[in-house]
């Protein structure tokens, strides 16, 4: 709390000589410039307001708005999107705030769930924005793994590029993936070319989703491994314009949340209570199968064994990990297998 204002505030801190890099800038650095961005952004009302930078005991502190509610990634953990009108609520509002960064002449280069809020009114807001960088200028790579196209994922760590509007389209059409359907756009290394396992990927998340199934063109198009080939803002506010909006998956709503109630009929096969039954064999909207109880064994089955199989053996960490990686606990979350235990039990529970 803000002792002057009363406020809420996130005070953000870098230590000295931390974080280091080859040209000699560190994790303060770093804060400074989110300091900056959040400046720069501030006329466009989606960040939090930057209230003060300031140093202590060679700390530096980055004191900024208190921004209430959750990440999008823990919001759709507790409060999935049921339907294409929730999606359009919130997409929209994504769409508009990468259109509005784009507009002053900057990339996002990191945009996620994690960096996303969504306030108790329903509201979209950018946080944590030290990646930004002008649109063509050279900078270091900066992403979250699963959230930017190949030609980013590519490079190594000390390479110096210039960052795209591309870049971000595929971000954009990632978070819409998890959006949708929660499935983070991570694709386990494979002989196959890239397009080829982000479409089955996205195929795959959406057949278990039906109702995402108008999705799928969009989606495609954005997680394009070719940036020439993913559709620029004003395609995909087309795109999404032209959604059914009204469909819902609920089929006996009361309507006491405030929806109109579905749009389908009470009897479809596979809908118990409101809430989408996967029927062996059944399919969705567009024609897209839901896994049946087998298919899902199976693949839960295959799942276990792959890891079971891949595993070096040798002590430490249970897989192989990057070189940073290999420096922590082998039994953080991160890095380690306390990650690995969370996944496992979430999915039995």
């Amino acid at each position: 709390t803000d002792e002057t204002t009363g406020r809420q505030v996130v005070v953000k801190e870098a230590r000295a000589h931390v974080g280091v890099r080859m040209d000699g800038t560190g994790l303060q650095d770093t804060l400074r410039h989110e300091a900056e961005m959040l400046e720069a952004l501030a006329p466009l009302g989606l960040t939090p307001a930057a209230i003060e930078l300031f140093a202590q005991g060679g700390n530096l502190f980055l004191a900024q708005e208190f921004v209430p509610g959750r990440t999008l990634r823990d919001r759709l953990v507790e409060q999935p999107v049921r339907d294409l009108a929730e999606f359009l609520d919130l997409g929209r509002q994504i769409v508009e705030i990468v259109a509005a960064v784009h507009g002053t002449g900057r990339v996002l280069r990191d945009l996620s769930p994690n960096n996303l809020m969504v306030t108790p009114e329903g509201r979209v807001r950018l946080i944590d924005v030290e990646y930004l960088a002008p649109e063509g200028v050279p900078v270091r790579r900066g992403y979250t793994p699963g959230y930017v196209g190949p030609e980013v994922s590519s490079l190594r760590d000390y390479d110096f590029t210039p960052p795209t509007y591309a870049s971000d389209l595929y971000g954009l059409g990632a978070v819409l993936l998890h959006l949708a359907t929660g499935v983070d756009m991570l694709l386990v290394p494979d002989d196959r070319p890239v397009g080829d396992r982000t479409e089955a990927l996205i195929r795959s998340a959406i057949a278990d989703h039906p109702w995402t199934a108008p999705l799928l063109p969009l989606l495609l198009a954005l997680c394009s491994p070719l940036p020439g080939e993913r559709w620029e803002l004003p395609r995909v506010r087309k795109a999404l314009a032209e959604l059914p909006g009204s469909v819902r998956r609920a089929a006996d709503g009361d309507g006491e949340d405030g929806d109109s109630g579905s749009s389908g009929d009470s009897g479809d096969s596979g809908r118990t209570g409101g809430v989408m039954t996967p029927v062996a064999g059944s399919t969705g909207e567009g024609g897209l199968r839901a896994l049946s109880d087998e298919e899902r064994e199976r693949l839960l089955a295959d799942g276990l064994a792959y890891l079971l199989r891949t595993r070096p053996g040798s002590g430490g960490h249970l897989w192989d990990v990057s070189a940073f990686g290999a420096t922590t606990d082998p039994l953080n979350v991160q890095y380690g297998s306390a990650g690995v235990l969370a996944v496992l039990t979430r999915a039995a529970a």
